[in-house]
């Protein structure tokens, strides 16, 4: 989960929370399909059941294998739900890698306004690659934002994307 209390992070830290974080929407999106795909083939096995043996035999397999249909939409729902979570994590961290990109900036600037007032050579140094390093700071933050975000609207397009399969998929039995 990210951190939103204030001082530095560590590079790696960020981007160790960032690749769990792509690793566990990865994950929640394939058990979400998982169970798309098992409802499917509950579906496609009711459509194909000749249901013509003795009514109450006939009766009660219909039965069970509609409450597989009704299992596979609980199931989904939960996982719609844990990666849900997911996503509200990884907006969460944008917020934070944002704010923390443009205290860099604002940093980056402050250096760049302190060199142009000074007078001293080694002083000037220091303040110009105080600049830079913050500049390249909110770079890479910038970019980790921009990694994150991009994970979460493509694991929510997917998960978006499944809960409609799903919500279409139909356990029918063939008339007779």
């Amino acid at each position: 989960m990210a951190r939103s209390s204030d001082g530095p992070r560590k590079r790696p830290e960020i981007d160790k929370d960032i690749s769990e974080r792509r690793e566990k929407i990865r994950k929640k999106n394939e058990e979400g399909q998982q169970v798309v795909e098992d409802k499917k083939t509950a579906e496609a096995a009711a459509d194909r059941m000749n249901v013509e043996g003795t009514t109450e035999g006939v009766k009660e397999a219909k039965e069970h294998v509609e409450k597989s249909g009704d299992a596979a939409d609980r199931e989904f729902e939960k996982k719609e739900s844990e990666a849900k979570g997911f996503y509200d994590e990884a907006k969460e961290n944008e917020g934070d890698l944002d704010r923390r990109e443009n205290a860099a900036k604002q940093d980056e600037q402050t250096a760049k306004d302190a060199a142009g007032r000074v007078k001293t050579e080694g002083v000037k140094r220091g303040l110009d690659s105080s600049a830079r390093a913050s500049r390249d700071d909110a770079g890479h933050l910038g970019k980790e934002e921009g990694r994150q975000k991009s994970d979460r609207e493509a694991g929510e397009k997917k998960t978006n994307d499944q809960k409609r399969e799903i919500g279409k998929t139909k356990i029918k039995f063939r008339s007779h």
